[in-house]
């Protein structure tokens, strides 16, 4: 009796979880493999990169922050792909309704630190519709605020047009175009449809009446981020990973690397400072080899799940 009961939980867990079997959501939410790599040794001033990879989870979202600046944020997922506009828009193929458009519209900015815009999917009244693909850029510092495009020194950002492109169709219903190479997505970067006005609409449901366009964006499993720091000494750069899977949470894991910041006149040393999986966590703090590396000042976070 009791192996039948079993038998018969099992048969519903797979069910919910989409035939996962608790080992699977065990390893993609708590086990899977990453790495997180800088410099140990670095000029003053000097722009360096640190390089993220993330195997085999679910879903992870990642922060990495350089000590008193702007964190980055990524997103790695085991579908690797995430859309703006509306998800599944072929669903939607034969109930487009007619509305009034803005001729300019804005999806974004994009979250992760990097992406690309591989497929584009729309239904328009004339077969056509124009994407550009806008970037802020800072003669000094860095970009502080998105919303208002203002950088770290005060001044405006630079709005700068990457990519424009016209996506011309002659069949009816949703039509998909294929962006290859895609283009690269920074964070903050939005795409505009300058000619909004031609788009049909549908209804998905929502409180109004949405363009029929859908953008879909892949993210990469190996990022780099790039910072400096202005003075020496000792700084840190932290990587917060938040994972969980399938409804499954899990406690994140903290990479706190020290790197050594030199004079100008010192060389440094091309050393990676590096930590890979697994990472062990307790009580916000990260130990690594034996070694308790502390809490993390100035860097807040919470715990995910119970």
């Amino acid at each position: 009796m009791l192996s039948c009961r079993l038998i018969n939980v099992r048969r519903y867990l797979q069910h919910v979880l989409g035939e996962k079997t608790v080992p699977e959501i065990r390893r993609a939410a708590f086990d899977f493999e990453h790495s997180f790599s800088c410099p140990q040794e670095v000029l003053v001033n000097e722009t360096f990169k640190c390089s993220l990879a993330v195997r085999g989870a679910n879903t992870v979202q990642a922060t990495v922050q350089w000590e008193d600046r702007p964190p980055y944020n990524q997103e790695f997922a085991e579908a690797n792909r995430v859309s703006l506009g509306v998800p599944s828009l072929r669903d939607y193929e034969n109930v487009g309704s007619t509305c009034k458009l803005p001729a300019q519209l804005i999806y974004g900015p994009v979250t992760s630190h990097r992406a690309a815009l591989h497929t584009v999917w729309f239904m328009s009244h004339n077969g056509s519709i124009r994407l550009t693909h806008r970037h802020l850029k800072c003669h000094t510092g860095y970009v502080s605020d998105y919303q208002k495009n203002r950088c770290s020194d005060g001044s405006g950002a630079q709005v700068v047009s990457l990519h424009t492109k016209d996506f011309i169709s002659t069949r009816p219903g949703v039509a998909r175009f294929e962006i290859d190479p895609g283009w690269d997505m920074l964070h903050g970067d939005v795409i505009e449809v300058t000619t909004g006005d031609t788009l049909k609409c549908v209804n998905t449901g929502a409180p109004k009446l949405e363009a029929a366009i859908q953008l879909d964006f892949s993210n990469e499993n190996d990022v780099e981020f790039a910072g400096a720091f202005v003075t020496e000494g000792t700084h840190f750069v932290i990587a917060v990973l938040e994972s969980y899977a399938w409804e499954q949470l899990a406690p994140p894991k903290l990479i706190k690397l020290p790197i050594r910041v030199i004079p100008l006149h010192m060389k440094a040393a091309a050393v990676l400072n590096s930590t890979e999986s697994p990472i062990f966590t307790t009580g916000g703090q990260l130990s690594r080899g034996g070694t308790d590396l502390g809490r993390i000042v100035g860097f807040r976070f919470s715990f995910l799940g119970g």
